[in-house]
């Protein structure tokens, strides 16, 4: 049978709430091919943006924490993870699609891979043709481990949504930073002004709507980035320098974990891609972003760690002395914060676990704009789940931990560089090699991040870190 082919900018985005929403609740098969307009695909600026926004999320925050935590060698996990992180992302995508010139036979995966998407012919980024098999990152799991898909949409479902639990977690203490010191306010009390902000923006539908939410968070960072770099190196005679280039194992690891978590795009990854126009792009868009967001860390990272040393906080901006320059980083960093939290929402329902048992067809959504607004109502709950949440977690850096090293480092390391190795027997030796290497290093930050924090966390000399400023 002759199939239609098809340019890569005529992939449309999957995840924009369209038809496909609608097909997608009452159960058939999403169609990769189904398009979109050209106004909701993302152009290569647009798609940097929303990359860079992902990746410097609330636990930007938290990089210099994670520096001052594993001392000056937790610049090496640091620029490790980058790389890493960056592999993976690609072979990620990759695993979507079959080179041309593989067979249908190959193994049980391609007979799998048969019966998920319509196998369309597009080109890469180096002109050969490729044939598309996958449509998502669970379909990629459910085809190399049985029941991989269930783990992966609660994977990331459970990673989107603590990254917007620690957004709102960030705007109410950093609020309650600066409110507080002049008016007498219940930090929950930010915290629920804070979720109610961010209630504006769940009627952001796609990826290309998201980048201009994630444009002003990005200048809202560089600004904060530059106030951070400013104070410090206007401090030269008080960095610690002595306490960076200390080495304990413990925290070396867990500083790691941190740093994983900072780098978590492999959830999202597929969508963005997704949501270009210029699909051949990717590779370097990819690129771009990552040089970009490991700038960042460094920038904000370093100078912080120098001039603070064991006295940083876990946020911080609360360490910076009381002042109209602190008061301005705060406020930036809220705005950053808000415009962000949609971000995180948008990918929590996107990835939200699906009902367990049959949906009746009167609690169906059955045209287009009802399924609109039902995605609607879901993002406006998990913003109200999120604020209750919010209330009640123990910590942001246990957050950063425990997330970071038990289920991102799955769905950011291990798992992507597992896919590849699966699927793409044909692939050069150093690849597989690669692949090989970056699983075993994987399961070693995550066994230890849980051990340890399992162990700070039962040991009553070390208790487990609170949240800066506690709930009121």
């Amino acid at each position: 049978m002759t199939q239609k082919e098809h340019t890569p900018d005529e992939i449309p985005l999957l995840s924009s709430v369209t038809t496909a929403e609608k097909k997608k609740s009452e159960g058939e098969k999403r169609d990769p091919q189904e398009c979109n307009n050209d106004e909701d695909l993302s152009n290569d600026w647009q798609a940097i943006w929303n990359i860079i926004n992902g990746q410097q999320g609330a636990a930007l925050l938290g990089a210099p924490y994670a520096i001052s935590v594993g001392g000056v060698w937790s610049l090496v996990s640091l620029l490790m993870v980058a790389i890493i992180a960056n592999y993976t992302s690609k072979i990620l995508v990759k695993c979507l699609f079959a080179d041309d010139d593989e067979e249908d036979d190959e193994s049980d995966i391609r007979s799998y891979s048969s019966s998920q998407s319509d196998g369309s012919i597009s080109i890469d980024e180096n002109g050969r043709p490729q044939r598309r098999i996958y449509n998502s990152y669970m379909e990629i799991a459910d085809a190399t481990i049985p029941g991989g898909g269930y783990f992966v949409r609660f994977s990331v479902f459970v990673s989107a949504f603590s990254i917007a639990i620690m957004y709102l977690q960030t705007v109410s203490a950093i609020a309650y930073d600066t409110v507080g010191r002049f008016v007498e306010v219940p930090q929950s009390l930010l915290l629920g002004i804070g979720a109610g902000f961010c209630l504006l923006f769940v009627f952001v539908s796609n990826l290309t709507k998201m980048s201009f939410l994630s444009l002003l968070a990005i200048i809202s960072l560089v600004l904060l980035i530059i106030s951070v770099t400013y104070f410090s190196m206007g401090k030269p005679d008080e960095w610690y320098t002595e306490y960076l280039l200390r080495f304990e194992f413990a925290d070396f690891m867990l500083s790691t974990s941190i740093i994983v978590f900072n780098y978590s795009s492999q959830f999202f990854i597929i969508d963005i891609f997704d949501s270009m126009k210029e699909k051949t792009h990717f590779r370097a868009v990819l690129n771009f972003s990552t040089i970009i967001s490991t700038f960042l860390f460094f920038a904000i990272s370093l100078p912080a760690c120098l001039v603070f040393g064991p006295s940083l906080n876990e946020f911080v901006i609360l360490s910076f002395p009381v002042g109209i320059f602190k008061y301005s980083v705060n406020v930036a960093f809220i705005i950053k914060s808000i415009f962000s939290f949609p971000f995180a929402i948008y990918l929590s329902e996107l990835y939200l676990p699906k009902c367990p048992f049959e949906v009746p067809d009167w609690a169906t959504p059955s045209t287009e704009m009802g399924a609109y607004y039902f995605a609607c109502f879901r993002r406006a709950v998990l913003v109200v789940l999120s604020f209750v949440v919010a209330m009640y977690l123990p910590s942001y850096a246990f957050i950063l931990h425990f997330i970071g090293g038990s289920i991102m480092v799955f769905t950011e390391i291990i798992l992507p560089a597992w896919f590849h190795w699966r699927l793409k027997r044909k692939a050069p030796f150093i690849q597989q090699l690669a692949d090989v290497l970056i699983i075993v290093f994987g399961v070693i930050v995550g066994i230890t991040t849980i051990f340890f924090e399992v162990e700070n966390l039962f040991t009553p000399d070390e208790p487990m870190p609170t949240t800066p400023l506690p709930l009121s």
